[in-house]
């Protein structure tokens, strides 16, 4: 039995090595990061699987951050936070055991009608599974 013991204390030792190996590359991806000009905040939200999480908050947060204002999801998973400012934000969309998405805007346009949905939140489990892409200014050479 003595003999086992090593095998066994290696095995263990080797799969924690390789999750924190897999772990801290997972986190190391590179994601659209650029301030993104949008003319109005409005868009959807999905997980990995294309589906609409449940429990979303999203927020808008000023430069200094204190929250402008929150936004609901419909049950297609559609959101917009109207009106808003010209100015620059963050906006940041968080749901239960997915971590949370952050995008920087710049509003160009303070549009309370039809707003064009035009940004895409993906929640996922890790950093290089989620992302908001903004259409019409991400390109997906821009995430490497």
């Amino acid at each position: 039995m003595p003999t086992r013991f090593p095998d066994i204390c290696s095995v263990v030792v080797g799969f924690i090595l390789l999750q924190f190996a897999c772990v801290c590359y997972a986190d190391t991806c590179s994601k659209y990061h650029k301030r993104a000009p949008v003319k109005s905040v409005c868009g959807r939200i999905t997980n990995i699987l294309g589906q609409r999480p449940d429990g979303v908050g999203l927020t808008l947060v000023t430069e200094s951050g204190s929250v402008l204002s929150s936004a609901q999801v419909d049950n297609h998973g559609k959101f917009s936070f109207t009106p808003v400012p010209k100015g620059d934000y963050t906006l940041r969309a968080t749901a239960p055991g997915y971590r949370t998405e952050q995008r920087q805007l710049s509003v160009t346009r303070d549009r309370t009608k039809n707003c064009k949905p035009t940004i895409d939140v993906k929640l996922g489990f890790t950093t290089c599974q989620g992302g908001t892409y903004i259409r019409g200014v991400d390109k997906k050479s821009d995430l490497h």
